[in-house]
């Protein structure tokens, strides 16, 4: 008797084990979690995809900036810059300087 009654203990240990090992790999999570990975590259692919072209098109662009230290046409010139309406533009300044 003593010896039926430890098989049986046993018997449902190892169910309640082999039950309680299968439950994270449900049909239901494993779609959920391929979903996530699917969602989760997705936005990084296209997070990056808009980062690196803000950046890239912000670097080769420049904005044109009147100097007003430079006050005469011959000092403005001098440097390569462009002397108009009175002032001095200086067309190599990055948005970022």
């Amino acid at each position: 008797m003593i010896l039926a009654g430890n098989k049986n203990k046993t018997k449902i240990k190892n169910n309640f084990l082999s039950k309680k090992r299968n439950t994270f790999l449900t049909p239901v999570n494993m779609i959920f979690i391929a979903s996530s990975v699917i969602i989760l590259f997705g936005s990084v692919a296209a997070t990056s995809s808009v980062v690196f072209s803000f950046v890239t098109s912000r670097v080769d662009t420049s904005y044109p900036t009147s100097l007003p230290w430079v006050e005469d046409k011959y000092q403005c010139e001098q440097f390569g810059r462009t002397w108009r309406n009175g002032e001095c533009w200086d067309s190599e300044h990055s948005h970022t300087f």
